[in-house]
């Protein structure tokens, strides 16, 4: 075998391989160091009459669904770290199929003795020699049984490694989406408390007036300064929780949490994503075809059964040992005369890990009933998220109509008794009892309708839908 012939084989094993390259490097994505600055699209601001950055203590930002799933698909430190095990994953699979490749060793010695040598029958000798050697060797060790099944195993990882990524995507996009939906509800609870808030002032300056007219009770008219005071009071908590949900949306988004998030939908409404006919059961079958968990997990599977399987056969497969030399050898570079040199030999080992030996097969075979457990363990919580999903959705659509009910009564009770009032025919407790009960029925349905939702983009993810 020439020189010639041993680089063309060489460099035709490297380009064989050089084959896994293709793969999407998903990693290359950019991620980011600090949290980005945020500009809302211009559909957004053409929507919207308020203008960023015209707040009074932080600057105001418009955001919708759509903005924040892409968003969420994109930005979060969660899928940059699974993108680091995803080429982590792929950097496996590159090394398992350069095992195959020989070491290639191009040189050239010079040699050169000067003075006594002594020759096999022991006489010393007076010489002057020397020679140079050019050569390129090629040196491959390797037991065929461990590579092959390693680089099984290794894509096999890699694609449980793209799976997982799918999995923390679609789980970010429905972490983001739920923050989103009580981003808000909290905006909604801060109109009601603000709505609650004008009808205390009202009732205050009606009991106040009919007390300057000899008309009323001063109780009735500290009643309803306590009741103004508390519905401040809620007007504050409710802005609290309205600034704590924009800092939990813009923390999951990756932007700077210093803005203020706010939601361009003014009023809430129900989402309908999955069809009412569609049965818990066909839920459950298209969960186990779609979920990314799965895959990931049967991945896995595939991987350690493989382990499994290269722990038996690996050590009964002989180790491959070859070396191949071509070069040139003479006195100097313009008298080299061609040389080559082949060696291969085959063995096995007979220690730690070879022929023999129960422990690696031992530890290979509980990794493979470790994951068909976790496998099953993925398979009974994907049924439980979907009838827990399920469940919900149902009784959340119920108590919808129930709380729409409850407004609807409230609002006409609140009506009758203010009028009630205004006529001198009712008391300002009434006004009272009623104000309450018709915020906590506006409360009630705006709950009610942000929990169908919730529930509705969980069912719908974990049926294996892609948000």
């Amino acid at each position: 075998m020439s020189l010639h012939s041993i680089v063309l084989i060489t460099t035709c094993i490297i380009s064989i391989l050089s084959g896994c390259a293709s793969h999407p490097k998903t990693w290359d994505a950019r991620w980011l160091k600090t949290p980005s600055q945020y500009m809302p699209p211009d559909e957004l601001l053409k929507e919207d009459d308020v203008s960023p950055g015209k707040g009074n203590n932080s600057e105001k930002y418009p955001i919708d669904l759509t903005t924040v799933l892409k968003l969420a698909g994109a930005q979060p430190l969660e899928l940059a770290l699974v993108r680091e095990k995803v080429h982590d994953a792929y950097a496996e699979v590159l090394l398992s199929k350069e095992k195959f490749i020989p070491n290639i060793m191009p040189g050239i010695k010079f040699f050169r003795h000067e003075g006594e040598i002594q020759d096999t029958g022991g006489t010393f000798l007076e010489t002057d020699k020397q020679f140079v050697s050019p050569r390129m060797n090629l040196n491959l060790e390797i037991s065929p049984g461990e590579a092959v099944f390693s680089a099984l195993a290794a894509q096999q990882r890699y694609r449980a490694s793209t799976a997982s990524l799918e999995t923390v995507t679609q789980n970010m996009k429905l972490k983001s989406a739920l923050a989103y939906f009580d981003l808000l509800q909290s905006q909604a609870e801060v109109a009601i408390a603000e709505e609650a808030l004008k009808i205390s002032e009202t009732l205050v300056r009606e009991t106040e007036a009919a007390l300057k007219y000899g008309k009323g009770f001063k109780g009735d008219v500290l009643r309803a300064k306590a009741q103004l005071s508390s519905e401040r009071l809620s007007l504050t908590k409710a802005k609290e929780a309205l600034r704590i949900s924009s800092v939990k949306l813009a923390t999951i988004l990756r932007l700077d949490q210093k803005i203020e998030l706010y939601a361009i939908d003014r009023v809430i409404t129900p989402i309908y994503l999955l069809s009412k006919e569609i049965t818990i059961e066909e839920f459950m079958q298209t969960a186990i075809h779609r979920r990314p968990e799965l895959r990931e997990a049967l991945s896995i599977l595939e991987a350690n059964k493989t382990e499994k399987t290269a722990s038996f056969w690996g050590p009964i497969i002989p180790s491959l040992q070859a070396d191949l030399g071509a070069g040139g050898l003479g006195q100097n570079i313009d008298h080299l005369k061609s040389t080559e040199e082949y060696n291969v030999s085959l063995g096995w080992t007979i220690g730690s890990g070879g022929l023999f030996y129960k422990g690696r097969r031992e530890k290979a075979d509980a990794r493979y009933r470790s994951s068909e457990i976790q496998l099953a363990k993925i398979q009974q919580d994907i049924i439980q998220e979907i009838i827990v999903a399920h469940t919900q959705v149902n009784a959340k659509q119920e108590q919808i109509t129930i709380a729409k009910q409850g407004i609807m009564d409230a609002e006409e009770s609140l009506k009758l008794n203010q009028s009630r009032l205004k006529h001198g025919m009712g008391l300002p407790l009434e006004v009272l009892q009623a104000e309450t009960a018709f915020i906590q029925a506006r409360k009630d349905y705006i709950s009610s309708i942000t929990d169908y939702n919730k529930a509705q983009y969980t069912l719908f993810v974990s049926a294996g839908n892609k948000p």
